[in-house]
């Protein structure tokens, strides 16, 4: 196996494109967290995503162990068995995309209020 490229850490700063051609341009964003809490990503966890991430009017998908999610859905986050470490892939697109990615990353980093 050849060197792996190194990941940036969860926090970091989001990778931004623009998508044109269509009838006004879109920002599309993605960012790496962690789940920090020792549940992992269960019901309470993925609510927070899902309630955070319906105040903002971006599209947000969530990429875990090979499948990616509509962020905007409890069940579909929760089929991700994401645990305790897992590292997860957020991709926003749209006029507030930037915006959704700090407000749901703050949620990982925090531990969604469950760290000791």
């Amino acid at each position: 196996m050849g060197a792996r490229e190194a990941l940036p850490g969860p926090g970091s700063q989001p990778e931004k494109h623009r998508v044109f051609g269509s009838k006004r341009d879109v920002t599309s964003q993605k960012l790496e967290v962690e789940v920090c809490n020792s549940q992992g990503l269960h019901a309470r966890p993925c609510h927070a995503v899902v309630s955070t991430a319906l105040g903002f009017r971006s599209e947000l998908r969530v990429a875990y162990d090979g499948r990616t999610v509509n962020g905007k859905s409890i069940l579909e986050l929760m089929t991700l068995n994401a645990a305790y470490g897992a590292r997860l892939e957020l991709f926003a697109s749209g006029e507030d995309a930037e915006s959704l990615l700090s407000a749901v990353s703050g949620l990982f980093s925090a531990g969604f209020g469950e760290l000791d």
